[in-house]
Parts: structure tokens; C-alpha cells; sequence
């Protein structure tokens, strides 16, 4: 469904059904409610909208806020609700509720973020063409990080607060070949016991390029679940003392420079 409507400021969403699929670029629209039993996808929103709020809504919401020029507060509902956005004010607030709900961000230009986030599992990373530093401080219950498709620029993750973390490096289900490139750096700078997994959601071969660096994790495992999956980057994690490496195929992992693992203090390895 289009929608358009001059001069409404404020849109009014029920779901009901079980899937319902909406463009809500309606004119000048500042926030979204939406309500109801079903599932909906909003697939695209007016550059003025700055909130929406989901917390009524008992379905499932997938909304892609990344054509809005600037994001101020996002509230989630009942379902495993996913929202996309591409900025967001300074002082965002983003509360997504029950479920198990994803946070995606693309980033068009160079940006420190620091937004406050409850009850969201996932914060996803995908297509960023400028340098992307989190701040995690204002952040709680955050289990994964994903990058999609290759990170497209230096992701810094910082202030984190999580025991346990894992970070996911994934592909669409269309994306195959080679994949990141190994001049820019995934780097986690906080303590953690980090999982980094690898997955392939296509049924041909990947190669991730991408590096990655954590800086004081104190143990490291590594999980390439998927025969298709071969890893052309580098692993540095200088602090862990504990490293497993889990692998459904030969040693998948080459390296750019030959030194495809860099451990310095690794006490007990698995592999």
C-alpha cells in the first residue's frame, strides 16, 4: 500500500491480518503509530518523520526509518520487531520492547554514536561508507552484533559493557564472492568473552575480508560453522588467554598477510 496524504503530521497505523506492507512517505509526516494483532513492514518513511512508536503493536514490526534525515525516539511492541535507520539525533532514546528485536544502522558519513537502547538483542551494521565508532555505555542487554554484507568502513565499538558477546559477520542471502575488504578494521575495544562466527545464508562460497581487532577480550571463540566460508582477513586478540577455534571443514581461515591469528598471550588453545 502507498500512501499519500499532504500536511498529516501524525499517522495512525493498525495491523491487522497477519502480513501487511505499507510505503509511508506520505508528505511531511513527524511520527508513526501503530498498533494492532498483525505483523507490518514499513518500507519507507518521509525524510521529516523523527518518531515512531510501536508499543501497542502485538505482531511483528520491520521498519526501515533510513530515508528520515534524523531519528529522535523509536519504541518497539510485543513482536521480534526490526528497525533500519541511517542517523540519529544525539539524544536518541530507542526502547524496542518484548521479543527478540534487531537495531540496523547505515551510515552514510562518519559518526560517533552513543544512543540510549533497551530491549534490543541485535544492533546490525550494514553498508556504512564513513567510519562508525558505538558507544555502548547507554546500552544494556545488547547479546549480538552483526555486519551484513562486508562492514564498508572502520566500525569501533567502545564502552560496552556486556560479560559475553558475540559478533556475527553475515551475508544476505544474495551476496556471494568476496566479501569486506581487508583495509578496514572491525575493532572491539572493551573486556569481554567475545564469540566472533562467520555464516553463509547463500548455498554458494563467501570469502570475508574484513579485519578484525579485539583489544582486551579475554577469551576468544571462533565458529565457522558452513564448509562454504573461507576467511581472508586477520584475527587479532593480543589479551585472550583462551581461544577455541570450531570448524566444520578444513582450516578455513588464510590470512592477508599470512599471519592470519594474532595471539600473544593465549594460554590454552583448542582447535
Amino acid at each position: 500500500l502507498q500512501l499519500k496524504a499532504a500536511n498529516i503530521e501524525n499517522l495512525s497505523l493498525v495491523a491487522n491480518g497477519s502480513d501487511n506492507y505499507i510505503n509511508a512517505d506520505i508528505g511531511k509526516s513527524k511520527k508513526i503509530d501503530i498498533s494492532g494483532e498483525g505483523n507490518i513492514k514499513i518500507a519507507k518513511v518521509d525524510t521529516t518523520l523523527d518518531t515512531l512508536d510501536a508499543s501497542k503493536a502485538k505482531g511483528k514490526v520491520n521498519a526501515d526509518l533510513s530515508s528520515a534525515t534524523v531519528v529522535k525516539s523509536i519504541s518497539g511492541g510485543e513482536g521480534d520487531d526490526t528497525v533500519t535507520i541511517k542517523k540519529l539525533s544525539t539524544n536518541a532514546s530507542v526502547d524496542l520492547g518484548k521479543g527478540s528485536d534487531t537495531f540496523a544502522i547505515k551510515s552514510s558519513t562518519p559518526a560517533t554514536l552513543a544512543p540510549t537502547l533497551k530491549n534490543v538483542e541485535t544492533v546490525d551494521f550494514s553498508t556504512l561508507s564513513g567510519a562508525v565508532t558505538f558507544v555502548g555505555e547507554n546500552s544494556d542487554k545488547i547479546e549480538k552484533l552483526t555486519i551484513t554484507d562486508g562492514v564498508g568502513a572502520d566500525l569501533t565499538f567502545t564502552g560496552m559493557s556486556e560479560s559475553d558477546i558475540t559478533i556475527q559477520m553475515q551475508n544476505s542471502a544474495d551476496k556471494t564472492g568476496n566479501i569486506g575488504n581487508n583495509s578496514q578494521t572491525i575493532r572491539y575495544t572493551d573486556d569481554a568473552n567475545v564469540t566472533l562466527k562467520l555464516v553463509n545464508n547463500s548455498s554458494s562460497n563467501i570469502t570475508y575480508n574484513d579485519e578484525v581487532q579485539f583489544d582486551t577480550a579475554k577469551s576468544l571463540d571462533i565458529e565457522i560453522k558452513n564448509d562454504k566460508i573461507t576467511y581472508q582477513g586477520k584475527i587479532a586478540a593480543n589479551e585472550a588467554t583462551a581461544v577455541t577455534i570450531d570448524t566444520d571443514s578444513d582450516f578455513p581461515i588464510n590470512g592477508s598477510d599470512g599471519n592470519a591469528i594474532e595471539l600473544k598471550k593465549v594460554q590454552n588453545l583448542k582447535i
